[in-house]
C-alpha cells in the first residue's frame, strides 16, 4: 500500500531543496539580475548562518529601534499617548496578533486591520462567529502562494479592497515628500476609524530579513517616533524607529515589481456590503499574481477588453442591436476559458438560499428584482434563455452542489450560435426553434442574471467616439440613475473591484 503522507511529505523536501538549490547556487540571481536580493522567506536566516540545523529564538532590535516595553520606549509611549496621539494604539491593540507563518505578515496585518475596523466578514470562522482570520484572505491569490513568497503592495490592496475596505495608496517615489506622509501619521494617529500601514524594507532598519508589512500605532511628534507593531512577534517585539528612518525604508525598492514600496490608509467602507455577486478567486488570482499574460483568463481579458475598444456602434443603432453585438464578442471571449475558469460566483450556494437570515434573503430577491425590471437584462434573457438547449445540458460544472459557494463557470454560454450580420458586424439572434428553449426557472441565479451584471459593472472607457465601450457606460449610467439602492450598491461595488484589478495591470503591463 503507498503511503501518501510520506510520499507527500518526501515531495515537499524535495521541492524545497531544489529551490534552495536554485537560489544558493547563484543561478537564481544570474537569470534574474534585478531580483538577486530576493529569496523564498525561509532563506532568510538560513543565508547568514549557512547550517540549516540552527533555530531561533527572536531576535535583537538593531540601536535604530526602541523596544516599546523599555523603559524608555514606556516613557515615549506615554508621552504620545498624552499629546494625543495614540489613540489609534487602543483597538489595534486590541487586536495585535503573530502571524501564523514567516510569510503571512501582510494577511496577518490586513486580518488585524479587519478586526480592529469591526469589520463584519458576513462569513463564519468557527462555530456561530463571524470573525477575520487569515485563512479566509484567499481572494486575491492562493494561501499556498502567500505561504511560499508573501505578497505584494498591490496584492496587498487587492485583499483590503475585496474585503469592504476603502484605502488610499502612496508609493514613496520621488513625487511624494516625507512632510506629506507625517501629517498622515498625525491624522491617523489622533483619531480610530482609520488605520495606517507601511510597506518596507527590513534591512534599512538593520533588521534582517525583506519586505515587511506593519500598521502604525502610534506617534511622538517632538523625538519624530512612530510606533511600529511588528505582526512577527516571534522574531522582533513592537518597537519605536524614527519616521526619517522609516520613510527611506518605504522608499527602498520591491525587488518583486521593481516599485518603490509604500503606505495605505484603510478605513470601512461606508457602503453596503455585497449582497448577492462577487468576482471568482481565479479572476482575482491571475491579475493579483501578475499572471496576466500567462494564462486564459488573461485571454478572455485581452479578447474582451479588445472587442470593447474596437466595437463600434452607429446612430441609428437600437439598444437592442447593440446588446446582441456585446454579447456576440463576450462569447467569443468566454470561448478562451478553461473548464472551471470562472468570472464571476455568487457569494453563497443561491439553492441553500433558505438558510440566510430573513432580512438577507428578502434584500436578495429585491436585488434580483431590481436587475431583472433593467431593459438590458430583458434584451439579454430574451437572447440567452433561447440558446440551443444541447450545451447546457452539458454545463456540469456550472453549479456546485454542496451548500457553499456556487460556481458560475465562465465557459462560453453558448457553442453553437445563431447570429445575422448587421452592417457587417456580428451579431446575436434569436432566431431558435421554440422546441429547444431551457426552462431555467428553477435557478434563482441565471447566465441572464450574470453576463447582465458585467455588462453594468465592467469600467468602461469614455472615448467620446461610437465604439461600443462609450455606448455601453451612457447607457449603464442612465440605469443606475433610475436603479434601486440595492442593485447601485452591487454594481458599484464590483465596478470598483475590477478597477483596482484592472490598476494592477496598468502598473505592471503584461506582455502578450
Amino acid at each position: 500500500m503507498i503511503n501518501f503522507k510520506s510520499t507527500f511529505s518526501f515531495a515537499k523536501r524535495f521541492y524545497k531543496s531544489q529551490i534552495e538549490l536554485y537560489y544558493t547556487t547563484g543561478l537564481y540571481s544570474t537569470l534574474n539580475p534585478n531580483l538577486s536580493s530576493i529569496g523564498p522567506w525561509y532563506l532568510e536566516d538560513k543565508q547568514q548562518t549557512n547550517n540549516s540545523n540552527e533555530h531561533f529564538y527572536r531576535r535583537k532590535l538593531p540601536a535604530c529601534c526602541l523596544a516599546f516595553s523599555s523603559e524608555e520606549g514606556k516613557q515615549v509611549f506615554k508621552e504620545s499617548l498624552l499629546s494625543g496621539y495614540a489613540n489609534i494604539y487602543f483597538p489595534l491593540a486590541e487586536q495585535f496578533r503573530t502571524q501564523a507563518e514567516p510569510a503571512y505578515c501582510g494577511i496577518s496585518t490586513l486580518v488585524m486591520i479587519l478586526n480592529s475596523l469591526a469589520v463584519d466578514p458576513k462569513r463564519v470562522w468557527k462555530g456561530p462567529w463571524r470573525w477575520y482570520h487569515e485563512e479566509m484572505l484567499d481572494c486575491c491569490l492562493s494561501l499556498d502562494l502567500v505561504q511560499q513568497n508573501g505578497i505584494t503592495l498591490d496584492q496587498f490592496v487587492c485583499l483590503a479592497t475585496c474585503n469592504n475596505l476603502d484605502l488610499n495608496v502612496v508609493r514613496t517615489d520621488d513625487n511624494e515628500n516625507i512632510k506629506s506622509f507625517r501629517d498622515v501619521v498625525e491624522e491617523i494617529c489622533a483619531g480610530q476609524d482609520k488605520v495606517l500601514t507601511c510597506s518596507y524594507s527590513r534591512s534599512v532598519l538593520n533588521q534582517t530579513g525583506g519586505g515587511h508589512f506593519s500598521p502604525i500605532g502610534a506617534y511622538h511628534p517632538k523625538k519624530d517616533l512612530v510606533l511600529i507593531f511588528d505582526v512577527a512577534r516571534f522574531k522582533y517585539p513592537p518597537h519605536w524607529v524614527k519616521l526619517d528612518l522609516l520613510w527611506e525604508a518605504m522608499k527602498a525598492l520591491d525587488g518583486v515589481t521593481g516599485l518603490p514600496r509604500g503606505y495605505i490608509v484603510l478605513r470601512k467602507t461606508e457602503e453596503m456590503p455585497l449582497l448577492l455577486f462577487r468576482l471568482s478567486n481565479i479572476f482575482r488570482v491571475t491579475i493579483a499574481t501578475n499572471s496576466v499574460s500567462q494564462s486564459s483568463m488573461a485571454k478572455f481579458m485581452r479578447s474582451w477588453r479588445t472587442f470593447l475598444k474596437n466595437g463600434s456602434v452607429k446612430i441609428a443603432d437600437s439598444l437592442d442591436v447593440t446588446i446582441g453585438q456585446t454579447l456576440a464578442g463576450l462569447n467569443e471571449a468566454l470561448k478562451e476559458l478553461l473548464e472551471g475558469d470562472s468570472v464571476f460566483n455568487t457569494q453563497f450556494n443561491t439553492h441553500c438560499i433558505d438558510t440566510l437570515p430573513p432580512d438577507h434573503i428578502s434584500a436578495v430577491r429585491k436585488l434580483l428584482a431590481s436587475l431583472e425590471n433593467t431593459e438590458i437584462y430583458q434584451i439579454i434573457h430574451s437572447m440567452v434563455s433561447k440558446f440551443k438547449k444541447n450545451f447546457f445540458q452539458s454545463r456540469s460544472n456550472f453549479i456546485s452542489n454542496q451548500c457553499t459557494c456556487i460556481e458560475r463557470v465562465g465557459k462560453p454560454f453558448v457553442n453553437e450560435i445563431d447570429t445575422s450580420t448587421h452592417d457587417g458586424r456580428k451579431v446575436l439572434t434569436t432566431k431558435t426553434n421554440p422546441s429547444t428553449l431551457l426552462d431555467n426557472s428553477k435557478e434563482l441565479v441565471t447566465d441572464s442574471h450574470f453576463i447582465t451584471m458585467l455588462i453594468l459593472c465592467w469600467p468602461y472607457s469614455l472615448n467620446n467616439t461610437n465604439d461600443i465601450s462609450t455606448y455601453l457606460a451612457r447607457h449603464v449610467e442612465k440605469v443606475l440613475l433610475n436603479g434601486d439602492d440595492l442593485l447601485v450598491n452591487e454594481v458599484k461595488q464590483l465596478r470598483h473591484q475590477i478597477q483596482s484589478l484592472l490598476e494592477l495591470i496598468k502598473r505592471n503591463p503584461p506582455v502578450f
